[in-house]
């Protein structure tokens, strides 16, 4: 350049490439670039009365890729978070926990929102490419949990067990049980059909907790007649007979 000439220099990316520092004598002048560091930029120099060296560095665009979880169930992804070069393609995967399944996913970029319906798979993992990455990208995963059938049984009838129901996957569950006690029933026992076993001395009322259900489970219960003993005494002075001497009614 010439004495007082103001020349002007322009910087031009490529693409996935950005102007990452433009130096002027070793000393940076990026900030006072005037354009855009992705698409372009020129710097002006002033009026020149001595010799200059100018520099410039680019570098590779780079974007986040992030994960946000919800629903009743867990699990995790892979990548659950990623810097990305601009224009890499990303194996995702998603993986339910125990118990857990994918209800969907939805991609959120530059492209716009992409939502994958795929609660009618209850799949426990799944892998795809997330193509040509040109933004920060958003991958929110909905896991829910698999529901368990409660269901009652009333042996016998002469009282009541409350109600059929559904529970989530490792949750507990209280059942009621009342036996008629005007009709002199009380309760016999109550099962979940496991070793667990519940047996009364003569409640009328109870509830039953079933704990950490992971698969569908029936809870039984059977009622009993109450039974009183009727005793006869005798005394010394006299005597008597009774038929049955002893017994249970």
């Amino acid at each position: 350049a010439l004495y007082g000439e103001t020349p002007v220099y322009t910087f031009t990316p490529q693409e996935c490439s950005q102007i990452a520092s433009v130096l002027v004598d070793g000393v940076e002048v990026t900030s006072e670039l005037v354009g855009s560091l992705t698409s372009g930029a020129t710097y002006t120099f002033d009026p020149v009365d001595t010799a200059h060296n100018i520099s410039v560095t680019f570098e590779v665009i780079t974007y986040v890729l992030s994960t946000i979880y919800s629903g009743t169930g867990f699990g995790y992804c892979v990548p659950e978070q990623d810097t990305v070069e601009c224009n890499e393609t990303v194996l995702y995967t998603i993986n339910a926990g125990t118990g857990s399944y994918i209800e969907s996913y939805t991609i959120t970029n530059d492209m716009g929102t992409n939502f994958v319906d795929m609660s009618g798979f209850h799949s426990a993992s799944f892998s795809f490419n997330i193509d040509n990455i040109t933004s920060h990208t958003t991958v929110k995963v909905v896991f829910n949990r698999f529901q368990k059938n409660v269901t009652v049984v009333n042996a016998g009838g002469n009282g009541t067990i409350c109600c059929d129901t559904t529970v989530l996957y490792g949750d507990s569950c209280i059942v009621r049980v009342d036996a008629d006690a005007a009709a002199g029933y009380h309760i016999d026992y109550i099962t979940d059909g496991t070793d667990t076993t519940y047996y009364t001395t003569g409640d009328v009322t109870a509830e039953y907790r079933v704990y950490d259900i992971i698969n569908d489970v029936t809870i039984t219960a059977a009622f009993a007649i109450n039974e009183y003993r009727i005793v006869t005494l005798f005394t010394p002075e006299g005597y008597a007979t009774a038929v049955p001497a002893d017994t249970l009614v």
